[in-house]
């Protein structure tokens, strides 16, 4: 339902918590760095009913449901969805226009474009992006999580405050 829900409707079924971590970086690159779970559209869409961003997407295979999606994500204020085909020069450019870039890094891009690290003892590709991002831009890294409430009625997304020291000389 979040693709076709008013406005209303999303302020009601996504209460947004932390908005204030976003607003005390006002003027300065911001990525908001959110887990690619199941929330992922519900916090964006929650996000949008504040101000514009940017973010990325995959096309999907079926066109309709490929324009459903797209109009879904854009369909308040000015949001700049960039094909993943566009690359990280698209991203550059929208966060150097001032739009917040709402990250999902957990595409797997291949062993340039990653690291293999430990996750429950298996070496699993973990993007690089958000270190290198935030490195060019430098902006600040606030995450953000949505989980489901209880009973499967609506959704919490939440903004927490930015990481520290990030990201720091090592990467």
């Amino acid at each position: 339902a979040l693709p076709i829900s008013p406005k209303a409707r999303i302020e009601q079924l996504v209460q947004l918590e932390g908005l204030e971590h976003l607003q005390a970086c006002a003027g300065r690159p911001v990525i908001i760095l959110a887990p690619h779970f199941v929330g992922l559209d519900a916090a964006f869409a929650r996000l949008s009913c504040t101000g514009n961003f940017a973010s990325m997407y995959a096309h999907q295979k079926n066109p309709r449901y490929d324009a459903l999606l797209l109009a879904g994500r854009t369909r308040f204020g000015q949001q700049r969805l960039l094909s993943r085909q566009d690359g990280v020069r698209a991203v550059l450019r929208a966060m150097g226009e001032g739009l917040p870039f709402y990250y999902l890094p957990d595409l797997d891009f291949g062993p340039h474009d990653a690291i293999f690290v430990p996750f429950f003892g298996v070496p699993a590709a973990t993007v690089t992006g958000v270190s290198r991002i935030a490195r060019v831009t430098k902006a600040v890294v606030l995450p953000c999580v949505a989980k489901m409430q209880p009973g499967g009625e609506g959704y919490v997304a939440q903004l927490l405050p930015a990481w520290r020291d990030f990201p720091g000389t090592d990467v």
